[in-house]
């Protein structure tokens, strides 16, 4: 499995939510900016709240490999009943 970076920008909602259901590992203020490094149900993140008011989620992102997803599509097709 390949693994990468995503990010998204997020509410200041969305960012509040983020960090409730989060375990805030550590966090620190650089400037009008403060972020936080978060252990969550999906993994690592890093929440960023950024002067706008807005937030940017960062963590790492999975990617499923071309031929286990294929794999997986072939197992799906023949548990279906249009498949038998």
């Amino acid at each position: 499995m390949k693994r990468g970076l995503d990010w998204k920008e997020i509410s200041r909602n969305e960012l509040a939510e983020h960090l409730q259901s989060a375990r805030i590992i550590r966090s620190q203020a650089v400037g009008d900016t403060n972020l936080y490094h978060c252990i969550h149900g999906s993994g690592e993140t890093i929440a960023v709240a950024l002067p706008n008011g807005n937030g940017l989620l960062m963590g790492m992102a999975r990617s499923v490999s071309p031929t286990l997803e294929r794999r997986k599509r072939n197992a799906e097709a023949a548990a279906s009943p249009a498949g038998k």
